[in-house]
């Protein structure tokens, strides 16, 4: 080699670039020359070679996530199948004018049109096999693994270097296949292929991760097409998921750090195109706005909370997720009793990986600071820092699907190094023992997800808590098995006296069982605890009518009509009064159904809204649909 580095020699301005420093010629390579390094064949030329790595993750997504297509529904998935809307103009053109939960009739402040045309898509090919709409979730996780490869490859083929050696090539596609691999079979991402609702975090990952590919691919030498269908892209990512709203950020990020090399102010002007992404921004802002009539500004996030709280939030919920990605046992359906603990802890290590960070600037290892800050980046949506943080759990698995890609970059350039000083099948090899690992917790979690009763066993025994039998108490009330829910209840309710979820769950378990005094305790037990009084109050006017206390009803339903904000909501509730209180009164039911359309007409979507509009039609002898 020449004093100046021979092939290991970095051009002026590229001192900072994707992949690390290390061995690019055969020469360099332990055992080169002796026999001990075997050569790669060239019949594997590079498409073969990307073929054997395609043909390869999406058999190890059949094997990880084979037991993923259950013809059965579970947890929020249950408000969105049946399908209730077609493909057609006036229902796709709704779905981008409505709250993404307005069939559920519930305003939730969440605006995803395209996740809901996916599913309009899955009714039209599927119908009423849940099995097919969980096998889309899984061709499309397979679909980001994929395209998550190929960014891999980018990233680690930016220097250029995997041209001079047919083993470099190998050594490439090893990497990147190795660590797509690790997170196409990782257990953490089973909550979001599991369920057909949050195939959103799916459909915004591929959105994302395409649009950086394409950016590291074109954005040189063709960057007005490059950018153009970028800003496309990311407007689509948006109208799935609103964690897609870092791509400009992520794009910044990964471009300065791993994109194609040059002097920096070649750079900054390659990152220039990057206001062009303002455009789609505003756009989805504007369909949003007009969708829910605006949306939860910063501001008024910040008045719901301290804002220490909220950093405090932040930083558990973000080391949460770390640890998640690390060691992902225990698996959970739900964080909701999620608070704030060990905030030192947390500090301390983003404060270690912030000088990680540092570390791979200052030493040329960018791939490490991209892929953490790809992490942090990505995550933020989903802490609720800047929004309101009622809208939302602090924490869950499926928010880590995007993140992951971060994390991704750095494992594959370890896999990358070992495949460099060894030979590209030892970089494979530790690749399949990881997924050998992973594999088996994956098809166990999977196998959680057929079903109510065995996703809320599973969370009872691996975070026993409030939370957890509020969602086993209900599973077991729906499945039939509301003696049970009713013995869960006796021994636990009064532990969780302040749950008001679980205490209005008991209630119903009692009901169910005949034991009206118990039920009655257990809604007054969630009316004290708060949150949830317009539920409560209608489970206790309901009982009231049962045990045949007319008057204590009709005072617990008005109460309940009264704590309804929402005016859609509220004129369902008065509709339900008048069916449950005036049965045989043909004037109270001509009001009911007069209520009930009203209300259909502000959420028109909405299922139970329809649902009880049919029942108030029935009740006086009319055609169930006009």
């Amino acid at each position: 080699m020449s004093a100046a580095g021979g092939p290991e020699s970095l051009a002026e301005g590229d001192a900072d670039r994707c992949p690390p420093a290390g061995p690019a010629a055969e020469s360099d390579l332990p055992g080169a020359g002796s026999g001990a390094a075997k050569p790669a064949s060239p019949r594997w030329t590079p498409f073969r070679q990307h073929l054997a790595a395609v043909v390869l993750l999406a058999g190890l997504t059949a094997v990880a996530y084979g037991n993923a297509r259950p013809d059965a529904v579970v947890h929020d998935d249950r408000f969105f199948f049946p399908y209730n809307r077609s493909l057609g103009w006036d229902d796709v053109l709704r779905s981008f004018q409505q709250d993404t939960w307005a069939d559920s009739g519930v305003a939730s402040g969440v605006y995803r049109p395209l996740l809901l045309a996916s599913i309009a898509l899955d009714h039209a090919l599927y119908g009423s096999q849940p099995a097919g709409y969980h096998t889309t979730n899984v061709v499309l996780h397979g679909a980001a693994t994929v395209l998550l490869y190929l960014l891999l490859h980018a990233l680690l083929a930016a220097g250029g270097r995997d041209e001079r050696t047919v083993r470099e090539r190998a050594a490439v596609v090893a990497a990147a296949c190795a660590a797509a691999a690790v997170f196409c079979v990782h257990p953490i991402h089973t909550e979001a292929v599991n369920s057909i609702f949050n195939r959103s975090e799916l459909l915004a990952t591929l959105c994302v991760v395409s649009a950086l590919w394409v950016l590291l691919r074109w954005s040189r030498s063709r960057p007005l097409a490059a950018w153009g269908a970028v800003s496309a892209i990311y407007l689509a990512g948006l109208l799935c998921r609103e964690s897609a709203a870092t791509l400009p950020l992520l794009a910044v990020l990964v471009l300065w750090l791993c994109g194609p090399a040059g002097t920096r102010r070649e750079r900054l002007r390659g990152l220039a195109p990057v206001l062009m992404l303002a455009v789609p921004l505003l756009l989805y802002l504007l369909l949003r706005a007009n969708a829910l009539g605006g949306a939860p500004s910063a501001a008024a996030g910040a008045a719901a909370g301290a804002w220490g709280d909220r950093l405090a939030q932040t930083a558990t919920m973000m080391l949460e997720s770390l640890r998640m990605l690390v060691w992902p046992h225990p698996l959970r359906a739900t964080y909701q009793d999620f608070v704030p603990s060990n905030v030192a802890l947390a500090v301390a290590v983003h404060l270690a990986l912030a000088g990680a960070f540092i570390w791979g600037l200052r030493r040329r290892r960018p791939a490490v600071a991209a892929g953490l800050g790809f992490f942090y980046l990505a995550l933020l949506p989903s802490t609720r820092l800047f929004t309101d943080p009622s809208i939302s759990v602090a924490v869950a698995e499926r928010y880590v699907y995007l993140p992951s890609v971060g994390l991704a970059l750095p494992l594959a350039v370890g896999f990358l190094a070992l495949a460099r000083r060894t030979y590209w099948d030892a970089a494979a090899a530790v690749g399949l023992v990881a997924c050998v690992a992973l594999v088996p917790a994956t098809r166990d979690r999977n196998a959680d997800w057929h079903g109510d009763v065995a996703l809320s066993e599973a969370e009872w025994a691996n975070a026993p808590g409030a939370d957890a039998l509020r969602l086993l108490t209900s599973a077991l009330t729906e499945a039939g098995r509301s003696e049970r829910a009713a013995a869960l209840c006796d021994e636990r309710l009064d532990a969780y006296s302040g749950h008001a979820k679980l205490a209005n769950h008991c209630g119903t378990a009692y009901a169910t069982v005949g034991r009206e005094a118990d039920a009655e305790r257990a809604y007054r037990k969630a009316l004290a605890a708060g949150g949830i009084d317009a539920v409560a109050h209608a489970n206790l006017g309901r009982l009231h009518l049962r045990t045949g206390r007319w008057g204590d009803a009709q005072l617990a339903l008005r109460q309940a009509v009264q704590a309804e904000n929402d005016p859609a909501r509220r004129r369902f509730r008065q509709g339900q009064l008048l069916l449950w209180l005036y049965p045989g009164d043909p004037e109270r039911l001509a009001e009911a159904q007069a209520e009930l359309e009203a209300a259909l007409r502000m959420q028109p979507g909405s299922r139970p809204y329809r649902e009880w509009l049919r029942r108030a039609r029935e009740a006086r002898g009319l055609p169930a649909d006009p």
